[in-house]
């Protein structure tokens, strides 16, 4: 997570705002928060593969307000897709909740992460059955 609560004038976590639905998901982002991913992804990209470096772009836009409040960036689910989304991260994140290892708010939101792998890393990776 960043460190800076602004980005080129406003808040970093309103700098991008992703939107699922059941055809994929969408992530809208400003100029300067473009940039400054691409420059993630420069520094990523020339890392060892085998180090599996990523960001998380939910992580990477959070901030902490003056509250001490993790400010995460929007997510909006259309076409029904939030109940079931809301039914499956409750499931997934039950054990952290129920032992407090979540203790900022709940489960985090949805989040998107994008890693810098090895070609064969994808292969195996693409050949996974789904659960």
């Amino acid at each position: 997570m960043q460190t800076d609560y602004v980005l080129d004038g406003i808040p970093r976590a309103t700098s991008i705002s992703l939107l699922m639905d059941w055809s994929g998901a969408k992530v809208y982002m400003t100029r300067p928060a473009l940039r400054e991913l691409a420059e993630k992804f420069l520094q990523i990209s020339e890392a060892d593969p085998a180090e599996c470096n990523e960001v998380h772009l939910g992580s990477f836009f959070s901030h902490w307000d003056g509250d001490e409040s993790l400010i995460r960036p929007r997510t909006r689910f259309a076409n029904g897709l939030a109940p079931h989304f809301d039914r499956a991260q409750g499931e997934f994140w039950s054990e952290e909740v129920a032992s407090g290892e979540l203790n900022f708010g709940g489960p985090p939101g949805f989040d998107v992460t994008i890693m810098h792998v090895s070609s064969e890393a994808i292969l195996e990776e693409s050949h996974r059955p789904d659960e």
